[in-house]
C-alpha cells in the first residue's frame, strides 16, 4: 500500500511541474525577456495586455504550486510526500531545458504576440518581430 501512495505522489508532483511550475520558467526566462527587447515599439503592440497576460499566468501558477505543496506538507502521508518531491524534483530536473529562448518558445511566444498587434500595423509589427527573432536565436 505503500507503494501506491509513492505513486500517487509522484504522478501529483509530476503534474504540477509539468503543467504549471513549467509555465513559470518560460514566462520568466522567455516571454517577460522577449517582450523587454520590444520595449520602445508600444505603437505596434499592445505589450501592457501582453504582460498582463504573463504576470497573470506567473502568479495564479505559483499560488497553485504553493497551495500544492503546503498542502502536501500539512495532509499527505509520508510516502506521498515523499513521492511528490521525487516527480516534482525529476520533472523539474528534466524540463530545465525548456525555461530558456528556445526555438519552441520562441515560437509559441510569437504566437501569442501576433494577437497583440495593433490592427493597421501588421506588416511593421512582422518586421519588428522578425528582427527581435533573428536577436534571440
Amino acid at each position: 500500500m505503500n507503494w501506491l501512495w509513492l505513486a500517487i505522489g509522484a504522478a501529483i508532483g509530476w503534474l504540477l511541474m509539468g503543467f504549471f511550475t513549467v509555465q513559470v520558467g518560460i514566462s520568466l526566462f522567455c516571454a517577460f525577456p522577449m517582450l523587454r527587447k520590444l520595449n520602445g515599439y508600444e505603437e505596434f503592440f499592445y505589450l501592457s495586455k501582453c504582460k498582463r497576460k504573463f504576470i497573470r499566468t506567473v502568479v495564479i501558477n505559483l499560488i497553485l504550486t504553493i497551495g500544492a505543496f503546503v498542502a502536501m506538507i500539512i495532509w499527505a502521508h509520508s510516502y506521498m510526500r515523499t513521492g511528490f518531491f521525487i516527480g516534482f524534483g525529476g520533472t523539474f530536473l528534466l524540463s530545465i531545458g525548456q525555461f530558456g529562448m528556445n526555438s519552441n518558445n520562441i515560437r509559441d511566444m510569437l504566437n501569442i504576440l501576433y494577437k497583440y498587434i495593433v490592427p493597421g500595423k501588421e506588416d511593421d509589427a512582422e518586421d519588428i518581430l522578425t528582427d527581435v527573432t533573428l536577436t534571440l536565436i
